[in-house]
């Protein structure tokens, strides 16, 4: 359904129908030349009166404004589409057209562009979509060229490493690498790995290995961080010293009560016990063996070797052996 202005449609009408009518006043002077001009008038005044006239002219209007309407506008929809009012033409769907030109003002709620857009004024930018619209684009271009002038710096570094010159480096005027010695005023470093030292001066505290070997004031501790004696060695509850006992004095020993085992091959060849008490297995004096057993020895001896009898008592009054040379061996008795 189409609504018209009544305004507008009538006095299209109006206009339609004076067209028609001097069209037919043409076609009558023309066809009566021979009438006087006053005939003319006066024919032309009955004619428009004639019914059959105003019926013909009636019937062409109608023709016309259908031929127009048919033309102009194709119509196929059940609801209102178009609605023409005083001062305002509302279509009420979608408008498709190829074209459309605005020559004032043009309000929109939403708009999408599929195309491309073109501005031949100016845009007002006193808005908060334009200022959240310059937020956005001015963080994006922001991360965009920050990241490029990294990249770019990280690439001419990268280019240009292969043309230093690293054989001499110098800070403040003051060599900080010279080939391959580093400079005096390098005192402070963070190194993890280094190769075999063939000289290291410390003036300090030497800490190695998170406390395994721990050097400081002129002592050594080895899995302590506390020595104390020149050297200090802690295996697991074991604390082994050496260092100065007292004037002129050396001491090798333990700081704790705790047995000492002097030996090779891992045996107990010497031990002090915690009272101080002095166990060896073998003994000699010079050349000659000191050692026990329970019966004449049957090894081959030197001669001054002695051995003690672990069986001695008044029964057996022998309490020692004495090699003469080889396999001869004297009892030394006790006289009673």
């Amino acid at each position: 359904m189409i609504n018209i202005d009544i305004d507008k449609f009538n006095q299209a009408i109006l206009d339609e129908i004076a067209l028609i009518v001097q069209e037919q006043v043409t076609r009558i002077i023309n066809d009566n030349p021979e009438l006087m001009t006053e005939l003319k008038v006066h024919v032309i005044n009955r004619l428009v009166n004639n019914s059959t006239l105003l019926n013909n002219v009636d019937q062409s209007v109608a023709n016309k404004i259908a031929e127009k309407l048919t033309a102009a506008v194709e119509v196929d929809s059940p609801n209102t589409e178009l609605t023409i009012i005083n001062g305002q033409v509302r279509i009420e769907n979608s408008l498709v057209t190829p074209s459309l030109t605005v020559e004032d003002f043009t309000q929109v709620k939403d708009i999408t562009i599929n195309g491309n857009l073109n501005v031949s004024g100016t845009v007002d930018t006193n808005t908060s979509a334009w200022n959240g619209l310059k937020s956005d684009i001015k963080v994006q271009v922001t991360k965009d060229v920050t990241q490029n002038v990294k990249q770019e710096m990280v690439d001419s570094v990268i280019a240009q490493a292969d043309n230093l010159d690293f054989t001499s480096i110098s800070l403040n005027g003051e060599p900080v690498l010279y080939n391959d010695t580093l400079g005096d005023q390098i005192v402070n470093s963070k190194l993890r790995n280094v190769g075999t030292l063939t000289h290291l001066d410390v003036s300090g505290t030497t800490n190695l290995s998170s406390g395994t070997l721990h050097i400081e004031n002129n002592r050594v501790g080895v899995n302590t961080i506390m020595p104390s004696s020149a050297f200090d060695l802690w295996d697991d509850e074991v604390q082994i010293v050496i260092g100065k006992f007292k004037n002129q004095t050396g001491y090798v020993g333990t700081n704790r009560s705790q047995n000492f085992v002097l030996g090779v091959n891992r045996g107990e060849d010497i031990v002090i016990d915690q009272t101080g008490t002095v166990s060896i297995k073998k003994f000699k004096i010079g050349d000659r063996s000191i050692s026990y057993g329970n019966g004449v020895p049957s090894y081959s001896g030197i001669t001054g070797d002695i051995v003690f009898n672990l069986s001695f008592s008044p029964e057996n009054s022998t309490f020692a052996w004495f090699c003469t040379g080889s396999y001869s061996w004297v009892p030394i008795k006790v006289q009673t």
